[in-house]
């Protein structure tokens, strides 16, 4: 979508399954709501559907995260600890993790790829695309090498954001981590990044498992690393708590 506003519009009438009528008149009914949209939009400050999406729009614009450790280390303000700084540089910028291709770093450390925000992570096996249980992006497209993407999400505050993986498979950070390493799984049109980590057989193909392979060490500092990317002062952000 080209606006938060867009994008919550989007999100009334499809994820949400919200009546946004519904959503007006329950508004028109509480005498603070009354008063605040008075007091955004001005009076008369009718509640419509078009400024309630924009007033989603402007809380979502103003819930931006840039306090955790991670972003004070890149800033310079604190350095990682030993376990952090292997999880960093040994793990998640390399091959070892493959973290940093679809959950991008760089000059604005969103730890999202915004050019390529789709990806087959090898999260489920198929033989051939229409093989798929859940196509993903597929299913919209109708592209067979879309079959099996999925959003891959900024890692920023992900450990509190589980459960994990488009269905939601897989509850704490560490099932997610312990699939990378040893439960992935074959299918067409594979990110040729994962396609690396497959063992092939006698004819060069790939075999249907494989994995990073990490031991317990790599696996203890990439959580170490992500738990960073945490920001308190925005969890923790008073305007941004539920007011009621």
């Amino acid at each position: 979508q080209p606006t938060a506003a867009a994008q919550a519009e989007d999100a009334f009438q499809h994820e949400l399954g919200m009546n946004v009528t519904n959503a007006i008149t329950t508004l028109e009914g509480d005498s603070v709501d009354v008063y605040l949209f008075k007091k955004a939009f001005g009076r008369p400050g009718a509640i419509t559907a078009n400024r309630i999406y924009l007033a989603v729009q402007e809380f979502l614009l103003s819930a931006v995260s840039y306090n955790s450790r991670f972003d004070s280390v890149q800033r310079g303000e604190e350095h990682f600890t030993a376990k952090e700084r292997y999880g960093f540089d040994s793990v998640f910028t390399q091959e070892l993790g493959e973290c940093s291709h679809c959950h991008a770093y760089g000059n604005n450390d969103l730890l999202y790829d915004a050019v390529h925000p789709f990806r087959n992570n090898a999260l489920d096996s198929a033989r051939v695309y229409t093989d798929y249980k859940d196509p993903g992006r597929g299913a919209i497209t109708g592209n067979p090498s879309d079959y099996g993407l999925f959003k891959a999400p900024s890692l920023r505050n992900v450990a509190v954001s589980g459960p994990y993986m488009h269905d939601a498979r897989y509850k704490t950070l560490r099932q997610v981590i312990d699939f990378y390493s040893d439960s992935l799984q074959f299918s067409p049109y594979l990110e040729s990044f994962m396609l690396k980590h497959f063992d092939k057989d006698s004819t060069g193909a790939a075999l249907q498992h494989g994995g990073m392979h990490l031991s317990e060490y790599d696996k203890e500092a990439l959580i170490d690393l992500i738990n960073s990317m945490t920001d308190y002062v925005y969890l923790n952000n008073p305007d941004l708590k539920d007011p009621y």
